[in-house]
C-alpha cells in the first residue's frame, strides 16, 4: 500500500479511493484523485484518538489546502461538505443523509441489475475441479440458473433458483462413502431408467452405504435432476455525503451472516461481500459443532456463547461485471471466492463462474420449462430445496412446487411490501 504524508503532521494517509481522517469523533473525508501531488487514488479511515497526535484542525485544513497542488478537493466533516479549490472554500451540504432517502437506481450499476437473467453455471472446490456436496448428489460442472432482481428506493431483491442435472458418473468416487446420511430412498432396490452402466454402479455405491446421500427427494439417482432456490434482501442501512460511496448497501443475510455491497470499476461492477458474524462464529463453535476445544463460556442468553472470536471472518468475495455484447445483449459475469471460517481460516473453499444474460419474462418461463424438462426434474422438486444455514439440504417452503410456485417466488423480486 503507497502512504502520503501531510507535511509536518504526524497524519498518514493510506490510498484508495477517498481519504477519511477520524479526529477526536469527527470525520473528515477527503475526495479527491490525487494523495496530495503523489498521482494516487483510493480510499482510507485512520483512526487518531489522541488529542496530540494533531495540533490543530486549522493548521490540518492550511496542510490540506497546501498540498492539494490546487485541485478541487470535497472535505466533509460531519454533516458538512466543503470544497476547497485552491485558496477558495464554499459549504456544499450541511444537511445529515438519511439511509431512507438512498434511491439506488440513481447509480448505474444498481439500474442495470433490474430484470430476469437466465445463467450457465460452473461450481468449483478447492482443487479446481466441480465441486462435490456431502448433501446435494448432483452436478456442479454445468448446470441452470434462473435469477430475478430488483430495486425500488433504498432495497434490492434477489431471487434464484438453480437446476442442477442428475449425478453422473463422473461426480463421485465410487469408493468414497463420507457423503453424509441416505435419505428419499423406499423399500426395495432403486431401479434404473436410461442410464448408462457407469452412473448406475456410482449411484448403486452411493445407495449401498447408509452414510451416503443418493439422491435428494424421492427420485431417482442418475435420472432426475433438482433445484434448490436462495433469496437475498438488502438495504441501504447507512449512508454518506460521500459521493464516491453511492450506491453501497449492506444487510443480513439469514440469522448468521452479513453483507456488503459496493459499487465499484467505471459504473460497471459490484463487489459483494459475505461475512460470518461474530456471534454466529461463536453460536456455531459452541452449538453446532459441540465445543471441540473446550473453550466456550455460556452466558445468561441460553443462544449466546464466548469462544473467543471477536470479529466477523470473510466467507465469501464476489466480483458481478456487467458488460453488453456486440449482439446487443446486457451480461453480467459473476466470480465468487469462497472461504474456510473455521476449521483452515482464511484458505479458499470454492469459486464460481457464472455466465448471466438478461431476457424478457416470456423467454424466461420458455426456458424454464425446457430446463426442467431437459435434466428429468420431477415437479415436487421444482422449488422445494434450499441450503441451511448451518449445512445440509433443507424444505425451503416457498408455498408449493412446480412451475407456477417457482415463478411466483421469483417474482417476489418485483413487490416490494
Amino acid at each position: 500500500l503507497e502512504y502520503c504524508k501531510i507535511a509536518n503532521s504526524p497524519v498518514s494517509i493510506m490510498v484508495r479511493y477517498s481519504f477519511k481522517i477520524i479526529i477526536r469523533l469527527a470525520v473528515v473525508s477527503i475526495i479527491t484523485d490525487q494523495c496530495f501531488g503523489a498521482g494516487r487514488s483510493g480510499r482510507v479511515t485512520k483512526r487518531i484518538w489522541e488529542e496530540e497526535e494533531i495540533e490543530h484542525h486549522d493548521n490540518l485544513l492550511r496542510e490540506v489546502i497546501e498540498h492539494s497542488k490546487g485541485g478541487s478537493i470535497d472535505l466533509l466533516i460531519g454533516p458538512s461538505v466543503l470544497n476547497i479549490q485552491g485558496n477558495s472554500v464554499r459549504r456544499l451540504d450541511t444537511e445529515p443523509c438519511d439511509p431512507n432517502d438512498v434511491i439506488l437506481s440513481d447509480s448505474v450499476q444498481w439500474s442495470k441489475e433490474v430484470g430476469y437473467w437466465l445463467g450457465d453455471l460452473t461450481f468449483l472446490g478447492p482443487n479446481g475441479d466441480p465441486f462435490t456436496s456431502k448433501s446435494w448428489p448432483y452436478q456442479y460442472d454445468h448446470y441452470k440458473g434462473f435469477i430475478t432482481s430488483n430495486v425500488e428506493g433504498n432495497k434490492y431483491r434477489q431471487r434464484n433458483i438453480f437446476l442442477y442435472p442428475p449425478l453422473k458418473a463422473t461426480e463421485f468416487d465410487t469408493k468414497d462413502s463420507g457423503r453424509g446420511r441416505r435419505i428419499g430412498t423406499k423399500g426395495g432396490k432403486t431401479t434404473f431408467e436410461s442410464i448408462d452402466k457407469s452412473t448406475k454402479k456410482a449411484c448403486a455405491s452411493l445407495e449401498d452405504n447408509p452414510d451416503n446421500i443418493a439422491v435428494v427427494g424421492d427420485g431417482k439417482c442418475g435420472l432426475n435432476g433438482n433445484t434448490k432456490v436462495f433469496m437475498a434482501d438488502q438495504q441501504a442501512t447507512t449512508c454518506s455525503n460521500n459521493s464516491e460511496l453511492q450506491g453501497d448497501i449492506e444487510g443480513p443475510y439469514g440469522s448468521l451472516t452479513y453483507t456488503y455491497t459496493q459499487l465499484v470499476g467505471k459504473d460497471n461492477a459490484l463487489l459483494y461481500q459475505v461475512f460470518i458474524t461474530k456471534e454466529a462464529l461463536n453460536y456455531f463453535t459452541a452449538v453446532i459443532l459441540k465445543d471441540p476445544f473446550g473453550v466456550c463460556i455460556p452466558t445468561e442468553n441460553p443462544y449466546v456463547f464466548d469462544c473467543g472470536f471477536d470479529e466477523d471472518r470473510i466467507i465469501q468475495s464476489q466480483l458481478t461485471t456487467l458488460t453488453m455484447g456486440t449482439d446487443n445483449v446486457q451480461r453480467r459475469t459473476r466470480t465468487a471466492q469462497g472461504f474456510d471460517a473455521f476449521a483452515r481460516v482464511g484458505m479458499p473453499t470454492s469459486a464460481s463462474f457464472y455466465r448471466e444474460y438478461a431476457v424478457t419474462e416470456d423467454v424466461f418461463l420458455s426456458e424454464l420449462q425446457s430446463i426442467q424438462e431437459e435434466y428429468n426434474i420431477r415437479d415436487e422438486d421444482m422449488g422445494a430445496w434450499m441450503s441451511g444455514e448451518t449445512g445440509g439440504t433443507v424444505s425451503a417452503n416457498i408455498g408449493g412446487t412446480g412451475i407456477e410456485a417457482v415463478m411466483a417466488f421469483l417474482n417476489e423480486s418485483f413487490t416490494f411490501e
